[in-house]
């Protein structure tokens, strides 16, 4: 920008300046467009490559897997029922432990506790068990791990029985093996989520929950962990295998670890999906490009949303690759039906794998996205369409600042001064006359929106306290405390601009940092969220070409009424109605409080990071651009 609007740059500078001002609003609309339609062709197979292994070490499927003691997982199934039933309200850890003591391994308990932040702040407390094979042919540096959730029988998730009774069987089958050169811990985890986040803030002793959560101490450890598996499984019948990658913040694991629990599937010849989709047999006819598409775009939201899509996701922000097993049993699934052995199977094949591995996961890609369960879409492909949709929110920033006036320094008033005893000739597009910066109008109009989010984010706790007094649920002063804030803050403009109303180069002023913002906000969060990035700059990118103050009223009233669909709370809303499109309004908008609290305690607890976005960073920028539209 230094260069192009230099008092002493040359003619061409001139000349690329003038031509940019000209064809930029018919250049940035277009590039925007061709961007989503380069992205969209993505979808369609032969624009994307199909999935092999980068990792030669980890040799998937070159020996036959041999755990066939489908009785014995039977039994165990069978046993760990009856005491769920006898024991209701409790997880049967007594039970479990003395399954793994029967097998000679390492068994130890985990206590941690949660106090939750909201509200009369609650305590929960909480369990887990866990059990370690050492491994007969090292010193214990590197460690596996296989983990499945305990759900009470009555519990919001499906009952989890067969995939605990599944981690005894294995156990004791792993145990006679003697080829394992990693440690293998069996971890049996309360509160789903909850208690293997505790498990490996104690493990890596790293606390999380800004001291809402106590994760205590761990009597015993395994090596180093360098993969995890987390296992659930319906009940005794598969029909399909479903595999989740999506971790906290839409982190990824290696590109490799998926293959191979797609690979493996494939080899015990049980069926197996990607965001709950099989794949379509004809990928490259139309029904095959929709399908593929369909299957991207969930993958996208659920990225997006940040929040893990199973217990494997908070091994990633250790840098442990993980996914989750998911066997479910789906009538409407068709093909052939498998049992709990196949499934064994396959974690015994991954297991094996995965104890060839040399060193972590690195070769493959950590940044990509799937179409299908063995195609996908690298970094090197979807990076250059978004750069296109967004290219154009820096286009207009640079726009706006080349129509800024010059500051009124000495040095530039010499210049101006020379030039007109010169003899003035005619002016072009870029010429910009010398006044300086309305800097004290501006700055209201930028730092308020963000204190406002600020504050917003901080009060949501106290808020939820403070109500809570006067019997208010969580959920709903949640989302009162947000609907208030998102009402209020429309008249933000007329607080702002009462004393120094905006001059025409304030406006571009304040547009030009706007826009700056949003290009910072979306080219960073495209480095380790895409589908955040492409959702926020998909949605943003036209209002905020568009955002500016209008003379006409009937303008400025859809100009308003475009920015209010993009809010960022009715954003929310429209996403948990498109989730659930058969629920009632009053459903839809009592599953949004439940979704704002959830979001509020993840940010708070595990370090989510949407809600803190929303609140710190689209919120103010969605005020910038309210007050571009109202300053007149």
């Amino acid at each position: 920008m230094g260069l192009l609007t230099s008092p002493t740059a040359g003619g061409s500078s001139k000349k690329f300046a003038n031509i940019l001002i000209k064809w930029e609003p018919v250049v940035s609309p277009l590039l925007y467009i061709a961007g989503i339609i380069w992205f969209l062709a993505l979808a369609y197979h032969p624009y994307n490559a199909g999935t092999y292994f980068s990792e030669n070490a980890l040799l998937p499927g070159l020996v036959t897997n041999e755990f066939s003691d489908g009785s014995e997982l039977a039994r165990l199934l069978k046993a760990l029922e009856a005491e769920a039933a006898d024991h209701p309200d409790t997880v049967p850890h007594p039970w479990i432990r003395a399954q793994f003591r029967q097998l000679g391994l390492q068994v130890y308990p985990h206590n941690f506790t949660l106090r939750y932040p909201l509200g009369n702040g609650s305590v929960f407390h909480g369990e887990n068990t866990y059990a370690v094979l050492r491994a007969p042919r090292s010193g214990s540096t590197e460690a596996l791990v296989l983990s499945a959730p305990y759900r009470r029988p009555g519990a919001p998730h499906p009952p989890n029985h067969a995939a605990v009774a599944m981690l005894v069987a294995l156990a004791k089958y792993f145990r006679r093996q003697v080829y394992w050169a990693k440690d293998i811990v069996f971890l049996v985890t309360e509160h789903e989520q909850l208690g293997v986040a505790a498990w490996l803030s104690a493990y890596h002793q790293q606390p999380v929950g800004h001291g809402l959560l106590d994760a205590g101490d761990l009597p015993g450890r395994a090596g180093s962990i360098q993969a995890a598996i987390n296992l659930e499984v319906e009940s005794a019948t598969v029909s399909h295998v479903d595999v989740l990658v999506e971790g906290l913040n839409g982190q990824l694991p290696n590109l490799d670890l998926v293959k191979m629990a797609h690979w493996i599937c494939h080899q015990e010849h049980i069926q197996h999906t990607t965001q709950g989709r099989a794949d379509h047999p004809r990928p490259h006819s139309e029904a095959g490009y929709r399908h593929s598409l369909q299957t991207l775009l969930h993958m996208m939201a659920s990225q997006a949303a940040g929040t893990p899509t199973g217990n494997h996701g908070h091994y990633l922000r250790y840098g442990i690759q993980a996914v989750t097993l998911r066997a479910l049993d789906d009538r409407a699934m068709p093909g052939p039906r498998s049992g709990l052995s196949h499934l064994a199977r396959v974690l015994e094949g991954m297991f094996r794998s995965l104890n060839n591995l040399l060193e972590r996961f690195h070769q493959s890609f950590f940044f990509y996205l799937m179409p299908a369960t063995g195609r996908y879409i690298s970094i090197g492909l979807y990076m250059p369409p978004f750069a296109l949709v967004a290219i154009g929110i820096v286009l207009r920033a640079l726009t706006c600042w080349l129509r800024l006036p010059d500051t009124d320094d000495s040095e530039r008033q010499q210049e101006a001064e020379g030039a007109e005893s010169v003899g003035k000739k005619g002016g072009d597009a870029c010429d910009r006359p010398s006044e300086p910066w309305p800097l004290a109008a501006v700055l209201p109009c930028v730092l308020a929106p963000h204190a406002l989010g600020a504050v917003t984010l901080a009060g949501l706790v106290p808020l939820t306290q403070l109500l809570a007094a006067a019997g208010w649920p969580t959920e709903r002063a949640v989302f009162a405390g947000l609907l208030t804030v998102s009402v209020g803050s429309l008249l933000l403009p007329a607080i702002t601009n009462r004393r120094s109303p905006l001059s025409e180069s304030g406006r571009l002023l304040l547009r030009c940092v706007t826009l700056i913002e949003l290009g910072l906000l979306v080219f960073t969060a495209a480095l380790f969220n895409i589908s955040l990035a492409l959702i926020v700059t998909t949605l943003y990118t036209p209002v905020a070409l568009s955002a500016r103050y209008y003379s006409s009223a009937p303008a400025r009233l859809l100009a308003s009424l475009c920015l209010l669909l993009v809010h960022p709370f009715t954003l929310q809303l429209a996403a948990v109605a498109l989730g659930a499109p058969a629920l009632a309004w009053r459903a839809v908008l009592a599953a949004d409080q439940r979704a704002l609290a959830v979001a509020l305690v993840d940010s708070l607890v595990y370090g989510a990071r949407l809600l803190d976005v929303a609140c710190t960073v689209l919120l103010p920028l969605w005020l910038q651009m309210w007050t571009l539209v109202h300053c007149g």
